[in-house]
């Protein structure tokens, strides 16, 4: 144990970090009262308050985009950089989250799973399902200079359980949907449940992604594994 935690001290010494990126997922004004959906669910007061102490702070926001530049020239890199990441595709980015970004003039990425676009399948997790955004709205979105839509496999299925075969069609199918739809090109990715393992991260590279994401581990650090970066969920309590 002792070990491990000089390990893990040494590693942050000598990989300093870069970046935070924040995962959400909805942005409701009023949270469920199950506490699986609860986590899930933060309110617009609350990410506006968020939002709000970072650049109070002397924090920033910025892209994908230029994460990915700043992983690569880390010498460049600034204290309190942010990216702010959005899973699944719920109609409240567009109503909730996109007036107080394009107000504050902040960047977002919005992962999205194929299946859920217009509610075409339901998504197992909730009781109540959420609105999803249609095809237009998300085309609208997409238009918007400060949102990067990435993908997030067709079905949500736990990638580690499948075969490779099954990996790659839902990691290239995803990607090949988005593209087609929305005419832009689909650089990242982002794991359902945040699971992966070496097979799954290695379509994410075969895939054609530049850097996939998974569902915790702090912040992102210098010389990281571009296709296992880290994130921090963003939790609203109680």
């Amino acid at each position: 144990m002792i070990l491990r935690r000089i390990r893990r001290k040494l590693y942050k010494i000598t990989h300093p970090a870069i970046a935070e990126v924040w995962m959400l997922h909805r942005v409701v004004d009023s949270r469920s009262d199950l506490p699986g959906e609860r986590t899930l669910e933060v309110t617009p007061t609350w990410l506006r308050q968020q939002v709000d102490q970072h650049l109070a702070a002397g924090g920033r926001f910025v892209s994908l985009d230029t994460l990915m530049h700043e992983l690569q020239q880390p010498a460049k890199r600034q204290k309190g950089t942010v990216a702010v990441t959005f899973d699944e595709g719920c109609r409240e980015t567009l109503e909730q989250v996109l007036p107080l970004f394009r107000q504050r003039q902040i960047p977002f990425a919005l992962f999205v799973a194929t299946d859920f676009v217009g509610g075409a399948h339901p998504i197992g997790w909730y009781r109540q399902q959420p609105p999803m955004m249609s095809r237009d709205e998300l085309a609208a979105v997409c238009r918007d200079p400060l949102c990067t839509i990435g993908a997030h496999t067709v079905s949500h299925p736990h990638l580690c359980q499948l075969s490779e075969a099954q990996m790659m069609e839902e990691l290239t199918l995803s990607r090949q949907q988005l593209e087609e739809r929305l005419h832009i090109p689909i650089r990242y990715f982002s794991y359902p449940y945040g699971e992966r393992n070496a097979a799954v991260m290695d379509c994410a590279r075969q895939a054609g992604y530049t850097a996939a994401f998974e569902a915790w581990g702090g912040a992102v650090r210098t010389r990281a594994n571009r296709y296992n970066l880290p994130r921090i969920p963003k939790t609203q309590t109680p």
